[in-house]
């Protein structure tokens, strides 16, 4: 998945479409995919990059951030294996990872393949670039 940053206007229904497609409310808050706000009033979605070689793996001592075989080697986290240490917040160069209200690691699972946030943009500033999605 890649963004089109000029193509955002920051409407946010994709932080809205990804927060109910995982918890079923409609709370930005809990959202994978996040959109920041630049400098100029620009607005940017903020995603995971999947990296060739993850900083965010290298900094997890217990091993709960892996490169998945499935998805296309997707970097997905184990939240029953996390400890919630946030080196991986502070290693991931993109902001792409940040931590919940519960102090665990959130960042976008490419809903497991079939990537809602894409289907719902209405200006295409998120698109799919990795299978069927």
């Amino acid at each position: 998945m890649k963004t089109s940053a000029g193509d955002c206007t920051g409407c946010r229904l994709c932080e809205n479409v990804c927060a109910f497609s995982h918890h079923g409310v409609f709370q930005p808050s809990l959202s994978r995919v996040k959109v920041s706000r630049r400098d100029m009033g620009q607005d940017k979605p903020v995603i995971c990059k999947n990296c060739p070689k993850p900083r965010c793996v290298e900094a997890c001592d217990v091993g709960a951030i892996t490169v998945g075989s499935e998805l296309g080697g997707y970097v997905l986290i184990d939240l029953t294996s996390c400890t919630g240490c946030g080196q991986c917040v502070k290693a991931c160069p993109f902001d792409a990872i940040w931590l919940d209200d519960r102090g665990m690691p959130y960042k976008c699972d490419f809903c497991l393949g079939e990537v809602k946030c894409v289907k719902r943009c209405p200006t295409s500033a998120l698109f799919w670039t990795g299978g069927e999605g």
